[in-house]
């Protein structure tokens, strides 16, 4: 799950500050109405699949928190939350 605000001068400090007390999905998807953040969802992607920085920002997050927020300070903020974490399938023998 993805939320993405615009920056403002107010809303840096307090989009911090809200997201990092996000400990579950449900909670993230009604801060990100509470803030008319865009919210962006998607239910498989696969972690091989994911930018470098994005990966090492994933690795160790628990279930349910918001990463630290990233982006552009001066246009947009975003924090990403794993909802769920699905073991990784092995290739089939061939």
């Amino acid at each position: 799950l993805q939320l993405a605000v615009p920056a403002s001068n107010g809303t840096v400090k307090k989009f911090r500050t809200v997201t990092s007390a996000i400990r579950t999905c449900e909670e993230a998807r009604q801060i990100g109405q509470s803030l008319n953040a865009e919210t962006t969802e998607n239910e498989s992607l696969p972690f091989s699949t994911l930018p470098p920085k994005v990966m090492e920002l994933l690795r160790d997050l628990p279930t349910g928190r918001a990463t630290p927020v990233f982006g552009t300070p001066q246009t947009t903020m975003k924090v990403l939350v794993i909802c769920a974490r699905k073991p990784a399938q092995a290739a089939a023998p061939t």
